[in-house]
């Protein structure tokens, strides 16, 4: 398992988009700001992604198939060091995090037991 960190826009399953690593299953990501990396194939390894922390934006869209064995966690307006005001702007590294889905036939499947924390977690404080 590794921990990537987006270095650009682009889909989920390209190299580029992570600095030349390819996504692995258990692998943990960080998105980071005014990076939008975009989920439109079937992305299911067998365990599933570990964590994923987005300052940028995770975007599903259509036909897009995504398993997760961990957290989402987005940083909409204050990842506890840095306030903003701004909605996500592709290519603003000023701008909030955003979970975005467009489109039709999308699926986010969960995996994992009981002891693990699951889900999807949205934090939009400012103070």
């Amino acid at each position: 398992m590794a921990a990537l960190t987006s270095t650009q826009s682009g889909n989920w399953s390209s190299s580029s988009t992570w600095g030349g690593s390819t996504p692995a299953d258990g692998d943990t990501f960080t998105i980071n700001r005014g990076h939008k990396v975009t989920v439109n194939s079937d992305e299911r390894p067998t365990n599933g992604w570990g964590d994923i922390t987005v300052y940028g934006n995770l975007h599903l869209e259509t036909n897009a198939q995504f398993r997760l064995n961990g957290r989402i966690t987005v940083w909409g307006q204050n990842d506890g060091n840095y306030n903003s005001n701004k909605w996500f702007a592709d290519g603003d590294n000023t701008t909030a995090g955003l979970f975005s889905v467009t489109g039709s036939n999308i699926t986010v499947e969960v995996r994992g037991n009981n002891a693990d924390q699951h889900g999807i977690w949205v934090e939009t404080q400012r103070f």
